[in-house]
């Protein structure tokens, strides 16, 4: 750019909209005897008068005080024009090689500005071009919607990009990567996830906890680890297997059920309590053991005791008993 050749301050006609740099401005120092409110729009200026013979005559005139000017920013990082508002004085610069104005706030409009946007990108890459999220490191405060925005390219060999999403306006929270690695806080549903590429997951939802995995899982503690719920249900599809260095205890207030076509029990097996086969159940029950079998004390069978039963028809030489007398 030349020289400058204009250099003066003027009033914001208009916001500053979102989507663009330019504002339209009234140059106030220039025509401070101007008055009334500023103009953003054209207007139209009718004089009624008559010609020299008396005859009525009107004439229009198209006028607009306002000039459109460029955002001209001091730091070329910063990429969105500050959020100017109605009647905020900002410098107007024009340059001897441009038919355009430019404009630059004088950093004292703070205190009228309602909503902003600003947005900084810094160049992650070693050749020149547009900042783009793809080749440059973005930095996005907005209070249009409620959010900060932190970006990250990969352009000079970073191993992948990063996204850090702060949504007060949504009530949500997020960090990723370019790889599918998420963690997540939702505070409108009361939900905090965290998320790897290969699916695995921990999510904290409302009163509930989910892990999920394709592969492993696994929880080590050099205390104890304790587990206290309702109820407790394990859906395994091949097998369970429980390891203790000294002993395994399960207690049970009322009952303990083990349902399987086979039932292994290896080692010395204590049982301290009777054992009852319910009269309700169906099917082969016989009980085969190998032997031998020691009985301390009686064993009845059909209502007959081993020990103190009686025969009846006993005689000498090779006749037989009749059977036990119940």
């Amino acid at each position: 750019m030349g020289n400058i050749v204009e250099q003066w301050y003027g009033m914001v006609a208009e916001n500053k909209p979102l989507e663009t740099n330019n504002i339209l401005v009234w140059p106030s120092q220039r025509t401070p005897w101007m008055q009334g409110d500023v103009q953003s729009k054209m207007q139209t200026v009718t004089v009624n008068t008559k010609d020299s013979s008396g005859k009525p005559i009107e004439a229009k005139a198209v006028t607009d005080v306002s000039h459109e000017a460029t955002w001209l920013a001091n730091d070329s990082s910063w990429t969105t024009a500050p959020d100017v508002q109605r009647g905020e004085i900002v410098e107007i610069i024009r340059f001897a090689d441009k038919n355009q104005y430019f404009w630059r706030e004088r950093g004292d409009g703070i205190v009228r500005r309602r909503l902003e946007t600003k947005r900084m990108m810094v160049s992650g890459s070693r050749d020149a071009g547009l900042p783009s999220p793809e080749t440059h490191y973005m930095l996005e405060v907005s209070g249009h919607t409620g959010a900060i925005n932190i970006s990250t390219p990969m352009v000079n060999g970073e191993t992948t990009t990063y996204l850090l999403t702060l949504n007060g306006k949504g009530g949500m929270a997020s960090l990723s990567d370019g790889l599918g690695n998420e963690v997540l806080i939702d505070s409108k549903n009361k939900t905090c996830r965290m998320r790897n590429e290969s699916q695995s997951t921990f999510e904290l939802n409302d009163q509930d906890i989910l892990m999920s995995c394709l592969g492993d899982a696994g929880i080590v503690a050099a205390g104890q680890f304790l587990v206290k719920a309702n109820s407790l249900t394990f859906d395994i599809a091949t097998s369970i297997l429980m390891k203790a260095g000294e002993t395994i205890e399960l207690n049970a207030g009322e009952s303990a059920t083990v349902n399987a076509p086979d039932i292994y029990l290896n080692g010395l097996i204590h049982l301290n309590g009777p054992i009852v086969q319910d009269s309700s159940t169906s099917g082969d029950f016989t009980a085969r053991m190998k032997g031998p079998v020691v009985v301390e004390q009686d064993v009845t069978a059909g209502g007959i005791s081993l020990i103190s039963h009686r025969h009846g028809g006993v005689q000498t030489g090779s006749g037989q008993t009749n059977i036990p007398i119940r």
